[in-house]
Order: structure tokens, then sequence, then C-alpha cells
């Protein structure tokens, strides 16, 4: 794994950290989902929150999943992500965007195999959700698809719920 990309990737999350939006949900949320790549069980974690590009507002999401099923090994996501809001009413929003994804594996090998015990990918995200809404809701659904492109290559469905700290 480059030191520079991991620099790279590390200073882009700080730049959507450090730009948040007021006009934008800030929210956080648990997840379970099933990527279709293996047919994997995963659970997770996402914050999203508000950041301005320039004339329009969009939602940063970083989030990440892990994998504790698959036998003999332990793989987690990291994907940080862009979202704008495609559709909004007094009923739910509908988003879309996409980011990168880093995906961590560890497999448990034989004593004397001489294999690389890690391995780490890199991919593209493209993702789209729903989060049903209310104005008295503190606590919101959501329905995520997520598409990877490159290094881990899968295709996810992710449902969980959303607390609600802003707006």
């Amino acid at each position: 794994m480059s030191r520079s990309f991991v620099t790279a990737f590390f200073l882009a999350l700080a730049a959507l950290l450090a730009m948040p939006s007021e006009s934008a949900a800030q929210r956080i949320g648990v997840h379970t989902g099933l990527n279709f790549d293996g047919t994997d069980l995963m659970f997770g974690g996402q914050a999203q929150f508000g950041i301005n590009l320039g004339e329009r507002d969009a939602i940063g999401q970083v989030g990440f999943d892990i994998y504790p099923l698959i036998k003999d090994t332990f793989v987690s996501r990291v994907n940080v992500n862009v979202l704008f809001d495609l559709l909004a009413s007094a009923g739910a929003e509908i988003y879309g965007g996409g980011g990168l994804m880093v995906q961590m594996s560890r497999f448990d090998v034989p004593e004397g195999v001489n294999i690389d015990e890690t391995d780490t990918d890199f991919g593209i995200n493209l993702v789209g959700g729903i989060v049903l809404s209310g104005a008295d809701r503190r606590y919101r659904p959501f329905v995520e698809l997520n598409q990877t492109i490159g290094g881990g290559t899968g295709f996810a469905v992710r449902g969980g719920v959303f607390l609600k700290l802003t707006k």
C-alpha cells in the first residue's frame, strides 16, 4: 500500500470534515446488510454531515463495514462518499453519489505457509439510498445500495437507522 495514497486519503477526509454546511442534517447510524459478491453478512456504522461545494450543498458520508462471519478471513471496509439529495419530500429523502472505499483483509494461514496474511484494496463507490423522514422523527430508517468498482468489487444492500443530530 502506498504511503502517499493513504496520506492523500486522510487529507481528503480532513478537508470534508473541515467544511461542514449548516443547511444539511447531521446524523449517525448503524446498519446491517448483505454483500452479494460472496453473499456475506456485514455490520457497520456511518455518519452523514452537510458540506458546502460552492453553490451546491452536498452530504459527506464516512462509514465502515465489518464482515465477521467469513471463514478464516476478517474483512473490514472504510467508505468516504459525497452524496447529493436527488429528491426530498415530506416522507423521504432520496440521495445518490460516490466516493472511495478502502478494504482491509486479514487471512488465517497455517504456520509455515509463505503467503501474505493481509491485503488492502481500493475501489470507487457508487451509492444510492432512501431515508424515511418526517418533521418530528429523531430516528430515521434508511436503505442504501452500494456498488464498488475496483478492488473488493461487490454489490451491497444496507439497512439501518439514523439518529438525527441536527436540523
